[in-house]
């Protein structure tokens, strides 16, 4: 959790019921990436069901007591996180935002679930060290920024080499679509004339 984290959802808390923040995902080489928001801003509709991570997001306690059930016991397919979550948005009145400011680091467990428990600690002891060196968390909202702007830069040269290939002429083997389809055509014929 950054030094942010709960100035940021008492904030959102000000004008919501439930709020969530941004991440960093912590990649298993060691590297950040800034987890691209999906959800951002008042949340409505079927996005209301897509919260995630339990440490990003917070909820008021009159939100709590409006749920019909509180904390139940977790089906087995669900997630603990995300059964409760979907508790609070499945009522009609809660009001739901996410902020795109990353307040957790997030480490995520399926990437490491064949870990020994020692390399899990020593990955956590060296990102505490990262975290509490000088200028160490202000490093990592660099690079999480960093992960973000390359991200962007390579989705609109994508977008760009794509809107690139769709104003070219379709060609099939050289052939516009016309000539090719008139060609197709004279095949066909030509295979059914009697030789």
């Amino acid at each position: 959790m950054l030094s942010n984290h709960v100035a940021e959802s008492l904030r959102n808390l000000e004008s919501y019921d439930f709020a969530g923040t941004g991440i960093y995902m912590m990649q298993v080489d060691g590297s950040i990436k800034a987890a691209t928001i999906n959800l951002l801003g008042e949340i409505q509709g079927d996005d209301r069901m897509r919260f995630g991570q339990l440490s990003r997001n917070a909820h008021t306690l009159r939100a709590y007591k409006s749920l019909p059930h509180g904390w139940r016991t977790t089906p087995e397919e669900e997630g603990t996180d995300c059964h409760m979550w979907n508790q609070f948005m499945s009522e009609p009145d809660i009001r739901a935002n996410v902020l795109a400011t990353p307040t957790i680091l997030y480490f995520k467990q399926m990437e490491r679930r064949h870990w020994p428990i020692e390399k899990r600690c020593a990955e956590l002891e060296d990102w505490f060290n990262r975290l509490n060196s000088d200028g160490g968390e202000l490093k990592i909202h660099r690079e999480g920024a960093r992960t973000l702007y390359t991200e962007n830069y390579h989705l609109k040269r994508q977008v760009n080499a794509l809107s690139k290939a769709l104003r070219r002429p379709l060609n099939i083997r050289g052939k516009s679509p016309a000539e090719a389809v008139r060609l197709l055509a004279v095949k066909a014929f030509n295979r059914r004339r009697p030789g």
